[in-house]
């Protein structure tokens, strides 16, 4: 399918497969999008593919590759960029250095260690995942309707 019917459809709050699916990866793939971009995928859940967390923070313009900090409070986040620097060469240290993997890595500067990924508010975005054949349907049904309005 063009890019140009994706990119519309996209703005209609529709994903669409190109037919790749990963069945054992289908959690942590609609966890990473709830996470990451707050998408929740209301219909077509048995299409979902890893590349999809990829197209996501492409159309969104988010780096998926710079979750360090994510559900932190805005406190920590807002840090200037010399504490983000020692706070993370101190984490990676007592983690991987010292091999402290046995308990979850907290900012030095965080004053309340209780947090969760949807802590802050987020605003949830619903979308449905189709196949080609679905996603040229809706095209066709989209482009009719606009011309019988005009």
């Amino acid at each position: 399918m063009k890019e140009i019917y994706k990119d519309y459809l996209f703005e209609k709050h529709i994903l669409v497969s190109d037919g790749e699916t990963e069945e054992k990866h289908v959690f942590e793939t609609l966890f990473a999008m709830a996470h990451f971009f707050g998408v929740k995928i209301t219909k077509g859940r048995e299409l979902v593919h890893c590349g999809m967390v990829k197209e996501l923070s492409k159309r969104f313009g988010e780096n998926v590759s710079k979750p360090f900090y994510r559900g932190f409070p805005q406190s920590v986040r807002n840090l200037s960029t010399e504490e983000l620097l020692f706070d993370q060469l101190s984490h990676y240290f007592i983690t991987y250095g010292l091999g402290n993997s046995e308990e979850p890595g907290h900012s030095m500067f965080e004053k309340d260690f209780e947090r969760a990924a949807f802590q802050e508010e987020t605003e949830v975005q619903e979308f449905v995942i189709q196949t080609e054949e679905e996603a040229e349907e809706t095209v066709r049904v989209i482009v009719k309707d606009l011309l019988s309005g005009s």
